[in-house]
């Protein structure tokens, strides 16, 4: 395939330079229903990417990444607004990265972005990761980046906004705001985690987080012993990860 369409996606090759000037305007595939290769983008291998001023939306894909899915590649957006996009029984919402994937994002946005799936454990059952972004063995740099009402439905302790695996994330002056929080409406459950690593390392410097998930007990009955037990969400959930908050945050 060249560079354009691969079954309505916008689809860039491997090991090519492209820079999409979006001029303030938005790319919205506007899917009713998730579908295989739903994403907005597909970035594939060693390509070399720049997306400038503008908005991405409307993906609802069934094999990662709701936005924009960089598998293997290079990827720089400059005041980009990732709106409202879905990934369904897998990970990312907004987008996702494999493979020593490398993201920059300057400005913009992730914003009502979700993943969901089949709740649950067992045969049948989705570890979704990343309501707004996964990052898997890649490195992501999010430099004044807006992070607001992402959701992961399925998997509360798994990353209402950012999931990282394998990983390096580095977050520097970005807000959080929103994230994760209960919406009986849709049927939301509060997320556990905003940000959950595992493997990897976190940086964050100079940022804010506000109103994300459940702040406050809600008292169950522990299924053993009989035993009350209140919950938080947590702003960090870490497994054999570093994380360093340094800034005023």
């Amino acid at each position: 395939w060249g560079d354009g369409f691969q079954y309505s996606t916008i689809y860039i090759p491997e090991d090519v330079n492209i820079t999409l000037n979006l001029n303030g305007h938005t790319i919205n595939r506007d899917l009713e229903e998730s579908e295989n290769d739903g994403e907005v983008i597909y970035i594939d291998e060693d390509a070399d990417v720049i997306i400038n001023n503008g908005t991405i939306k409307g993906g609802k894909s069934t094999n990662g990444a709701g936005g924009i899915h960089v598998n293997e590649a290079y990827l720089i957006l400059n005041n980009v607004h990732i709106v409202g996009n879905l990934s369904d029984n897998d990970d990312g919402g907004g987008i996702a990265l494999y493979d020593d994937a490398v993201l920059t994002m300057n400005g913009g946005s992730f914003r009502d972005n979700t993943v969901d799936g089949t709740a649950g454990t067992g045969i049948g059952a989705w570890e979704c990761m990343g309501g707004a972004i996964y990052i898997n063995d890649s490195t992501a740099t999010f430099n004044g980046v807006e992070f607001k009402n992402n959701q992961n439905t399925t998997n509360s302790d798994y990353g209402a906004a950012i999931y990282v695996n394998d990983g390096v994330a580095y977050i520097d002056k970005c807000t959080f705001d929103g994230n994760g929080i209960k919406d009986d409406a849709r049927g939301y459950k509060p997320s556990l985690s905003i940000i959950h690593a595992e493997d990897s390392t976190v940086k964050v410097e100079n940022s804010t987080f506000t109103n994300n998930g459940y702040n406050h007990h809600n008292l169950q009955w522990a299924y053993t012993g009989g035993a009350a037990f209140g919950y938080q969400s947590a702003i960090f959930t870490l497994e054999a990860s570093k994380l360093t908050v340094s800034g005023g945050c």
